[in-house]
């Protein structure tokens, strides 16, 4: 009994060991989801020409040169048919997430879903996307893991200054903190990558 009173006294120096998932191939995005991981749904989503394409592309570009796949990359949510003839929109898109959902935990792996934001957030003063902006949601919002959205101040504000920042606002993170990371978008060449700082962050859980 004493040698196990020893070990349980040492259990709260014991480093945790933690799996890291999948690398989006920006460190600062890696810190708060520290990748993504296995059997999680996420959801990318923006208004359009915010970069999203360009994202998914950096995403997956990153995941293949560090050896990782397999990893699911769909663009876009509200393209999808689903089976059957559901009722409406909403409805079709409920069924699509719970199926993505399902099709990340029985293989296993991250699936990373684009998605549309509805035009709500062109009725606003502040265009930052909340989470009651994806469009026809079903129950998108619910199923997701994460939920990240893309937002560029310049594409609203064009002598914005610098003008080549993508905000990536992590505003559910299921298992993890929640946070905001800014990074350079260069948006000639599509590329995207770290600024020099790890981006900024806000803590709480999704």
């Amino acid at each position: 009994m004493k040698s196990d009173l020893i070990q349980q006294y040492e259990r709260p120096f014991t480093p945790l060991d933690e799996t890291n998932g999948t690398t989006t191939g920006l460190a600062g995005l890696d810190l708060v989801l520290n990748g993504f991981q296995n059997s999680e749904f996420i959801v990318v989503a923006a208004r359009p020409s915010m970069g999203k394409t360009d994202t998914l592309n950096h995403f997956a570009l990153s995941a293949g040169w560090n050896g990782h796949l397999p990893i699911i990359f769909i663009d876009y949510l509200q393209i999808i048919r689903p089976d059957g003839n559901p009722a409406n929109q909403t409805q079709a898109i409920g069924q699509i997430s719970a199926d993505l959902k399902n099709m990340a935990k029985e293989f296993s792996c991250p699936v990373v879903v684009l998605s549309q934001l509805s035009r709500a957030v062109e009725q606003r003063q502040d265009k930052r996307p909340l989470m009651s902006d994806l469009r026809d949601s079903g129950n998108s919002e619910q199923d997701a893991d994460v939920v990240a959205f893309l937002y560029r101040a310049d594409y609203y504000h064009k002598e914005s200054i610098p003008a080549d920042e993508l905000e990536i606002d992590i505003a559910k993170h299921r298992n993890g903190p929640t946070g905001k990371v800014v990074v350079t978008y260069i948006k000639e060449t599509g590329k995207l990558q770290d600024m020099g700082s790890m981006g900024r962050q806000r803590s709480g859980n999704g």
